[in-house]
C-alpha cells in the first residue's frame, strides 16, 4: 500500500471551478469544472527547472 501524497492538489473555487496545483513546483496546472480536463493537463505537466530552483530557494530562505 502506497502512502505517497498525490503530485497534484485540488482547490474548489467559489464559482465551481477546480484549480490543480503541482506540489513539486507549486504552479497552477489547470482550472476547470471538469475532472477529465484537470487529469489531461496534469498528465502533460512537466515541472520547469527554473521554477523548481525558485521554489527551493524560497524554502531554504524560509527555513533560515
Amino acid at each position: 500500500m502506497s502512502t505517497a501524497l498525490p503530485l497534484f492538489v485540488h482547490r474548489t473555487n467559489a464559482d465551481g471551478t477546480v484549480d490543480s496545483f503541482c506540489r513539486k513546483c507549486l504552479m497552477t496546472i489547470a482550472s476547470s469544472r471538469w475532472e477529465a480536463e484537470l487529469e489531461r493537463a496534469e498528465s502533460k505537466h512537466h515541472c520547469n527547472p527554473i521554477q523548481l530552483q525558485y521554489v527551493q530557494e524560497f524554502l531554504n530562505q524560509s527555513q533560515a
